[in-house]
């Protein structure tokens, strides 16, 4: 990538050993005799979209987007959600970077406001783990 201010950089991330993640949340639970939550014991997230709304909306289609942290299985659920709400999808285009996803859909309109759409997804997906 290229800044005029900083020129050329390039950016990475470095992971600890799979052993390490979550060991301090291990230790926390060994010295205070805590269990652990569900969303720990199953190393799923609770919320996988941060942010889901209708970014436009027209006769012949509506641009639905699902921002949220990047995690496995985030596109399926998206897609099952539109699915299950009887949408057509017409196109999608998923991005990433870092650990950030913006997942886009073209669907076709359905017989309802976009906004009373986007209350009915978020409802779908509040609670889904991944």
């Amino acid at each position: 990538l290229s800044d005029p201010a900083l020129g050329v950089y390039d950016w990475f991330e470095v992971k600890p050993p799979a052993v390490l993640k979550g060991l301090d949340a291990k230790l926390v639970r060994l010295v205070t005799g805590a269990k652990p939550s569900v969303a720990e014991a199953s190393g799923a997230s609770l919320s996988i979209f941060e942010e889901i709304e209708c970014v436009a909306a027209s006769e012949s289609e509506w641009v639905v987007s699902f921002r949220g942290r990047d995690s496995r299985g985030a596109l399926l659920h998206a897609v099952e959600a539109l699915l299950q709400e009887g949408l057509s999808i017409l196109w999608a285009k998923v991005h990433t970077w870092g650990r950030q996803i913006d997942d886009v859909f073209g669907v076709r309109p359905v017989d309802r406001k976009p906004d009373e759409l986007v209350r009915s997804l978020r409802a779908r997906v509040a609670n889904t783990k991944v």
